[in-house]
């Protein structure tokens, strides 16, 4: 699969399901524990499966499968990483993980100051989507 082919449409699946969703809370800060569980809570509620997430330092990483197009899966993971950046989560980035159907191994990431950009509204979900196609890279296996 060619990573163009694999990458198009997340800009466009960006722009859905932030409406109303990137407002303050006036609650007391989350902990660390809590930003995760609610990061797969949104994950799940948009209909892709988390396989696996951990928080190492300041980097939070998604394992994550998808259901119909992987760029889609990609771009619900970000946009679900941008709802906790809005909720003053302070990591630096998300580092992403999933597997296509042909057996591939993709990477990708998001930076929170990517995050923040978009749910501040300093930059749009063209934008944003582009940043995370320039992050997308297929991960070889070492003895290839």
């Amino acid at each position: 699969m060619k990573r163009r082919t694999f990458v198009t449409g997340t800009a466009t699946v960006a722009t859905l399901g932030l409406a109303g969703c990137l407002g303050g809370n006036e609650e007391q800060p989350r902990t660390d524990d809590e930003h995760v569980d609610a990061l797969q809570a949104e994950i799940a509620d948009r209909d892709v499966e988390v396989i696996d997430i951990q928080l190492a330092e300041d980097v939070v990483e998604v394992e994550h499968g998808y259901d119909g197009e992987p760029n889609d899966a990609i771009a619900n993971v970000a946009m679900a990483f941008v709802e906790r950046i809005a909720d003053e989560w302070d990591v630096e980035r998300l580092e992403g993980y999933l597997q296509d159907e042909e057996g591939n191994d993709w990477a990708w990431h998001a930076k929170a100051e990517w995050a923040r950009a978009y749910a501040d509204g300093e930059i749009g979900p063209e934008e944003y989507g582009e940043r995370l196609r320039g992050t997308l890279s297929q991960v070889l296996d070492a003895e290839e």
